[in-house]
Parts: structure tokens; C-alpha cells; sequence
């Protein structure tokens, strides 16, 4: 499994070489999967860190994540997480059911967590503008039960934007994070998460995130 995490990381530096980089990656806030797409003939590749609350130590996690835009309706990608000594395979994908317009908001369907010992999870999600700010809501789940996704996204410039979100459940979390598009690099992603039980640890994480264009 090395050796494909190593293969990964000299085609993202190959590609972040020869490929022009494009903004407006990824289509996610700081928790939830949303109806936003990413652009078709694109590909997303991202480093994160998630701590247990600090970052870069022992108990944290990292995740290496490939993710392309296909069409303008179909996205879909590849995670490899690096984590206490094991590292998995996990697989995403989401379909744009109907596009957003003044009377309707965006809808996606998509799948996350499909892989070797995990069990995926469905969801189905909404976007809508409301003046300057972006709202989010949904419903993610199993075959055993669903819970509540919502988040709002809202401009701090033409490059910063502030994003809260929640899911529900034992396991979910409350989350307030920014990103920060840098004019022809990466996008730079921190946020800390409030778990909704007492007894998890809060979450703190850094997602770097390239976005390159495959073709005119």
C-alpha cells in the first residue's frame, strides 16, 4: 500500500507540473458531502490531516484523496487513509439528480465510504443561494438509519469563504471552518469540529486541495 501512496504522490506532482490549476475545489464543506459539483475534466487531489485535537502526531490521521469531475452531473473519486498503521481503500461518488435554478435548489445523490470493511453510507443533498450566503441541507445514512446534514457557506472575499455545518447522531459533529482559494495554486481548508457526544474528542483538521484541468 506504500508503494501506491507513492505513486499517487509523484502523479500529483507531475500533474501540478504540467497542468494548469483551476479554482473551486472541492465540492464539500468542512463535514458534509453537498449538491455542488466539481468541474467537469478536472481532477482534485488533496492532503489532509485529521487530530485528535492536534495535528501531525502519532494519533491523527491522514488521508490522501483523488477526486474527478466527469461530467457536469457525475463526480467521483478515491481516498486512501493512512491511519493507526493501516491504510484503506475507500471509493465516493455523487450524481447531480437536478440542476439549481431562481425556484430550486441543486439536488445530488451520492455514496461515500464503499470499501474493504467499511459499510457505505448514502446521501441525498440540496444547495441553494440565498442573497450572499450558500445553504446546504440533507439526509446521510445506512441501511440501518439516516441522520441530518446542514451548512452554510458565506464570503469573507473574492478568495476566503466561512463555512459551519453539522450531522446529526452520536457520531456526527458540529463544525466552523474557512478556505482560502490561492490565485493559481491550492486551496487551504481548517476547521475544528465540536463532536455531539461528550465523549468523543473534538476534531481539528487541514485539507490542501489541487485542482487541475485535464482539457479545454
Amino acid at each position: 500500500m506504500y508503494r501506491v501512496i507513492i505513486a499517487v504522490l509523484v502523479a500529483v506532482v507531475l500533474l501540478i507540473v504540467a497542468a494548469p490549476i483551476v479554482s473551486a475545489c472541492p465540492t464539500c464543506l468542512n463535514l458534509i458531502p453537498t449538491a455542488d459539483m466539481q468541474e467537469p475534466n478536472t481532477l482534485s487531489l488533496q492532503y489532509e490531516n485529521d487530530g485528535y485535537t492536534r495535528l501531525f502526531t502519532n494519533s491523527a490521521d491522514n488521508l490522501y484523496m483523488v477526486q474527478a469531475g466527469i461530467t457536469p452531473r457525475l463526480e467521483a473519486g478515491v481516498d486512501f487513509i493512512r491511519s493507526g498503521g493501516e491504510t484503506d481503500t475507500i471509493l465516493n461518488a455523487k450524481y447531480l439528480l437536478l440542476t439549481e435554478n431562481e425556484k430550486r435548489p441543486a439536488l445530488a445523490l451520492g455514496t461515500v465510504g464503499i470499501g474493504k470493511g467499511f459499510s457505505p453510507s448514502y446521501y441525498l443533498a440540496a444547495a441553494k443561494d440565498a442573497g450572499t450566503c450558500r445553504v446546504h441541507l440533507g439526509a446521510i445514512g445506512d441501511s440501518h438509519q439516516s441522520q441530518l446534514m446542514a451548512g452554510l457557506e458565506v464570503p469573507a472575499s473574492d478568495s476566503v469563504k466561512l463555512m459551519a455545518d453539522y450531522i446529526g447522531g452520536d457520531e456526527g459533529y458540529a463544525a466552523v471552518g474557512a478556505s482560502w482559494s490561492i490565485p493559481s495554486g491550492p486551496c487551504v481548508t481548517m476547521a475544528y469540529g465540536f463532536p455531539n457526544e461528550s465523549a468523543n474528542a473534538n476534531l481539528l483538521y487541514v485539507n490542501v486541495a489541487w485542482c487541475l484541468k485535464l482539457s479545454k
